[in-house]
């Protein structure tokens, strides 16, 4: 757990919580030293606080973005000692989630009293059921571009049609970046809490193959979007649409394009695709073996920082390692 003032940098990792400007971070599986600069790499939750009536913009845009600071009154309650309790839900780094409350350490959160902070800008929502969710992504392999796939979740505990539900790939270095591929899943299945591969002849669990046997998804700028309903025509070379998308992820695979990424076109791309988060470098030099983007530890749509480069499972459990845990409670002064 590492405590960071509001210029960024650590307190230490055992400090004293401090009153102002200051952010909380769990990290996992990364090594932290006090002076460090707050960094977002690695972290699984966070929560951004203040009691001096004032939002530190710089650990607000790093940490927990479009989001307010986590305001601590002193006075909120006069007779008993209150914390930032998480109450709104589950998902991390969501400041607005916390409520101030009675202090309840090592006990159940007293969620009857209290207010929440908002988010000052609404964060992107799924236009739809949110129980299916893009969960791993092959987009270049070493050689041949032979076992690319994309592998999606389902999160719930019944068996799931997917006859609703469509694959839209869009290709984001063009002037107008638009769908170079459309994939709908009429008449398939996905099992509860299983896995549903669509992908090459040659990778392992496919449960539906692409058109091609290789080179199915663009290695520049690009993004895959998965839809519910069929309101919405789906056509190769239609502009990025909004409507019914459930979850979606962007990337790309040439170093060449990162060095461009201020460049106007890439950030036209993010804004219109996945406004608000980042683009994600599937580096082929990241390992000789077959490497894919893999969900880890956030189910929530829209979330760049959930991916990881792992080594490539389709079908099965992403190799993430041991799940840490969520921050569920602050308590500052006594």
């Amino acid at each position: 757990m590492l405590v960071f003032k509001d210029d960024g940098d650590v307190i230490s990792s055992d400090a004293e919580i401090k009153v102002q400007g200051n952010a909380i971070v769990l990290y996992y599986g990364r090594e932290i030293w006090a002076g460090q600069i707050a960094s977002s790499a690695f972290m699984v939750d966070a929560i951004v606080h203040d009691n001096g009536g004032r939002n530190d913009v710089g650990l607000l845009a790093l940490l927990t973005p479009q989001q307010n600071a986590v305001h601590e009154d002193s006075d909120f309650l006069q007779s008993d000692d209150e914390s930032m309790s998480r109450c709104g839900g589950t998902t991390q780094a969501a400041n607005y989630q916390f409520t101030l409350a009675v202090s309840t350490p090592g006990e159940v959160n007293d969620c009857t009293t209290g207010v929440t902070g908002r988010p000052r800008i609404a964060p992107v929502e799924a236009q739809g059921p949110t129980d299916i969710i893009i969960n791993e992504v092959e987009a270049d392999n070493p050689k041949q571009d032979e076992q690319e796939f994309i592998e999606l979740k389902n999160l719930g505990a019944m068996e799931k049609s997917l006859d609703q539900y469509t694959l839209v790939l869009y290709a984001g270095n063009r002037a107008t970046p638009s769908a170079y591929n459309v994939i709908p899943l009429t008449g398939q299945t996905i099992g509860a809490n299983g896995y549903f591969v669509i992908g090459s002849s040659q990778v392992p669990n496919a449960d539906m193959n692409f058109a091609q046997a290789k080179n199915n998804l663009q290695n520049q700028i690009a993004g895959v979007a998965l839809y519910y309903g069929k309101e919405t025509p789906f056509n190769i070379g239609m502009p990025v649409t909004k409507i019914n998308m459930v979850d979606a992820i962007a990337y790309t695979t040439r170093s060449s394009t990162l060095k461009g990424y201020k460049g106007q076109k890439l950030q036209n791309f993010m804004n219109l695709f996945v406004p608000g988060q980042t683009l994600i470098f599937e580096d082929p030099a990241h390992t000789k073996e077959n490497e894919s983007m893999s969900r880890c530890f956030f189910t929530d749509s829209f979330r760049s920082n959930s991916y990881q480069l792992l080594a490539a499972t389709p079908g099965k459990l992403n190799a993430c390692g041991y799940p840490p845990k969520s921050i569920d409670k602050v308590i500052i002064g006594g």
